[in-house]
């Protein structure tokens, strides 16, 4: 990708808008919901394929009388395909807490979705939306209600987040734009975005196996230090059938990221979430948290990894929970590798500029 002030303020704009999406989905507030698509936009989500319209107001009839729901979305990659139109690949995690049974189920799922988006005279919207599912977690409801003395998420404008935007909206009254343009400003802009795109790439490189696509995020000399790594053109052949041989599906989830650029280096800290399902008879699945600490270096005007290092914080492993009937059932979309996964499909008419 190229990246120009243009690139920057699209990207930014379709950030806010896929944000606002997660607060309509978990406030339970359609009108809010339907303002992140074009008028007519559609979604296919397995079981349905149809108006946003539609989709908005079965889910939030669904949703009226149960818990909030929470949609962490992270690794949004964003290209453009002409200055009013551009696609990207964001993965999530959703909480949902259902109450079938006697105790309820506490579910996590995981998945992508992937977005055309259209400018409109209202700013970016989405024209169409593809959900894919990856993997989900469930177990038995072991929340208490309430949890701690902390205030909890609500439907509607009696949210205090919802409630804290409208008290500001109130008291400026009108939009205030502030942006710096001097040419050192705007060059760290890009580099922040040239350094989350380098992660999103290397996401998805591992989660859909793409050698190539993992090949191009590292310098040719560039290492990765962890048990078992060392130069990368050393351990990513190791790596990649460790993971089709032994690993039914990984996801990589990247968020708080945090640069600090000088000239043509930079260094970064990134929060990562990981789920990884084993294969077998008994298979188990993981969820760690971790980071990743990075080094790049900008050579001929492209930026890329010259150092990685992982550091694990916290991990949980337990015997496979993942379900592929119930609520799951209507997901037909589901991850991949390769030419298996829908995004490759997804990019085959442009491909990731």
């Amino acid at each position: 990708m190229t990246y120009t002030l243009a690139t920057l303020t699209a990207c930014q704009a379709i950030k806010a808008n896929l944000a606002r999406h997660s607060q309509g989905v978990d406030r339970n507030d359609l009108d809010l919901f339907l303002s992140t698509y074009k008028p007519g936009g559609t979604i296919t989500s397995g079981a349905f394929d149809g108006p946003a319209a539609d989709f908005g107001a079965g889910l939030m009839q669904a949703m009226a009388g149960a818990p909030p729901m929470f949609h962490n979305s992270s690794n949004m990659w964003i290209a453009l395909d002409g200055p009013d139109r551009a696609r990207s690949e964001s993965y999530f995690v959703g909480y949902i807490r259902t109450t079938e049974g006697d105790e309820g189920t506490q579910r996590l799922v995981g998945g992508r979705y992937l977005d055309r988006h259209i400018r409109t005279d209202n700013g970016w919207r989405i024209d169409h939306r593809t959900f894919v599912l990856d993997w989900n977690m469930n177990s038995p409801t072991s929340e208490v209600v309430p949890a701690s003395a902390f205030p909890r998420g609500t439907h509607g404008v009696a949210d205090l987040g919802q409630a804290m935007f409208q008290a500001f909206r109130e008291e400026i009254k009108q939009e205030i734009q502030q942006m710096t343009n001097t040419p050192a400003a705007l060059d760290e802009a890009l580099t922040h975005l040239a350094l989350h795109n380098l992660r999103c790439a290397y996401a998805r490189a591992v989660d859909r196996c793409d050698e190539a696509l993992l090949a191009s995020v590292f310098h040719p000399d560039a290492v990765f230090d962890v048990p078992g790594g060392g130069p990368v053109s050393q351990w990513m052949p190791a790596i990649l059938t460790e993971l089709r041989e032994n690993l039914a599906s990984t996801a990589h989830n990247f968020s708080n990221e945090f640069d600090e650029i000088s000239g043509d280096v930079a260094v970064g800290e990134s929060y990562l979430l990981l789920y990884v399902l084993g294969k077998g008879d008994n298979p188990v699945e993981t969820l760690s948290g971790g980071r990743y600490l990075d080094r790049y270096e900008r050579r001929d005007g492209v930026w890329k990894i010259a150092h990685r290092r992982f550091v694990e914080d916290w991990t949980k492993t337990l015997p496979a929970t993942c379900q592929d009937d119930g609520m799951y059932e209507g997901m037909k979309l589901r991850g991949g590798r390769g030419a298996d996964d829908p995004v490759a499909a997804f990019w085959a008419s442009g491909g990731m500029q």
